[in-house]
């Protein structure tokens, strides 16, 4: 009986012990990584104390992974090394591995995208980021895989599998995005959107110039915008097509210092004029609409119809210059 108080007891110390070790290497790993992490922020985000936070980078989760292993390493060693065989060793090798490759693809994704945006030479690579930070990833973990076969030495076939599988999921990466808006751009152009069309989408209203293989040229008011046609599937669209060919149109009118009563005779005046212009169907007729107190002055759309088969480009230039003259003189919003 003595001797079994004595083996738990020691058992119950050598546990404590084993605890007290876990957590002072876990707390020195995570007061490290907060070291690092600032130190990283301030030297390439300037300005501010330059912190950035684990969460804010995606670092979170493989940071507390990579600390619990360190220390987990650290404590087996010192309180019970004989609890490390060789399979243990292995399989811990290679999660500390691969935590370790993803907290370093993250920070140099996080890095690149910086550079790319502060920096004027390097401004055309910011639209292929999407690409630089797969290529990253594709190059770590090859390396990774490297590391791993030098660790659990597998046939020859398997590492060759490996590595085309690898090959596989990065051509996959790659062209993920294109995929993507190509099976969008097929969708919209089945029917949901069409050359001509006039739509109306959350962040800006413009004329559909076409259905391209990943993004829909769109005329706005601030010129051709090229939007990925994977948003546009995935947003609330207005389009104002109209059943029997033809479309709809919009020109916004500012009035300021004019009374609504005043200023909406103005906005009838102008789609009057815009009426009487060749393509503008009668039916629907032109009218103006009130869209409320907009920066101080009273806001008017003009909506009218162009039939099909118009030169809309052109249509849409005289019934701006109507609006503007049966409008006398308030500003043209859009």
């Amino acid at each position: 009986m003595r001797g079994m108080e004595i083996s738990v007891a020691g058992i119950a110390g050598t546990f404590l012990a084993a605890s007290a070790v876990f957590v002072a290497i876990a707390a020195v790993s995570f007061v490290l990584w907060l070291a690092v992490i600032r130190g990283f922020g301030s030297s390439v985000f300037k300005g501010g104390d330059g912190a950035i936070g684990p969460a804010q980078a995606g670092l979170d989760i493989p940071v507390f992974i990579l600390i619990v292993l360190v220390s987990a390493y650290f404590t087996i060693s010192i309180a019970a090394p004989e609890l490390f065989s060789h399979q243990i060793l292995q399989i811990w090798e290679i999660a500390t591995l691969v935590a370790g490759i993803v907290i370093i693809g993250k920070l140099l994704g996080l890095l690149v995208e910086h550079r790319c945006r502060t920096t004027p030479d390097l401004y055309p690579l910011a639209a292929r980021l999407a690409f630089i930070r797969s290529a990253i990833n594709f190059f770590l973990y090859s390396a990774g895989v490297i590391m791993v076969v030098g660790i659990v030495k597998p046939p020859l076939g398997m590492v060759v599998a490996v590595f085309g599988g690898l090959l596989m999921v990065f051509a996959f990466m790659l062209f993920f995005d294109h995929l993507k808006n190509m099976f969008a751009g097929v969708q919209l152009g089945s029917g949901r959107v069409k050359e001509g069309d006039y739509i109306d989408a959350p962040g800006f209203s413009g004329i559909v110039e076409g259905v391209r293989g990943r993004r829909t040229l769109v005329s706005t008011c601030d010129g051709t915008v090229h939007i990925p046609n994977t948003s546009l599937v995935g947003a609330s669209i207005t389009n104002h097509a109209l059943a029997g060919g033809g479309n709809r149109f919009r020109i916004t009118i500012g009035f300021q210092g004019t009374g609504i009563a005043k200023a909406r005779k103005a906005a009838e005046s102008a789609a009057r004029r815009i009426a009487g212009i060749g393509g503008v169907m009668a039916a629907p007729p032109a009218e103006a609409v009130f869209d409320g107190i907009i920066d101080g002055g009273a806001r008017f759309s003009v909506w009218f119809a162009i039939g099909p088969g118009q030169d809309v480009p052109r249509v849409m230039e005289k019934a701006r210059l109507a609006a503007a003259l049966g409008a006398g003189g308030a500003s043209l919003v859009c």
